[in-house]
């Protein structure tokens, strides 16, 4: 069986934050931008954190593990609260949703 859109949406959403991550941390330092009390290297570790949760991501996709799935999603939404990363909120929620899609469920189901 071939993977249904909405899971891959999910997998594209979450590919999309690492590189978005490195890209906000340049930016941010290069140009010297205040955050609001949230140091720079924050973001780098917010970075790194979503490249372990991409891995989870896929080995949960792998095994089928739907469970797994949302709860990878789930810590993913806690990582980036530290830093107030509305993307990463928006796509963490956004995927969520997306996994109680009807052809995620018989994706895992099968």
């Amino acid at each position: 069986m071939n993977k249904p859109i909405p899971l891959r949406a999910i997998f594209i959403l979450y590919a999309l934050k690492i590189p978005l991550a490195f890209v906000i941390y340049g930016i941010v330092t290069s140009k010297e931008i205040d955050l609001g009390g949230i140091e720079y290297t924050w973001i780098l570790y917010t970075a790194f954190a979503y490249i372990a949760t991409f891995a989870a991501l896929v080995f949960c996709i792998l095994r089928k593990n739907l469970l797994g799935l949302r709860a990878v999603i789930g810590i993913d939404f806690l990582i980036s609260l530290p830093v107030k990363a509305i993307i990463g909120l928006a796509f963490a929620a956004i995927s969520f949703g997306l996994s109680f899609h009807s052809k995620v469920k018989a994706y895992f189901q099968s």
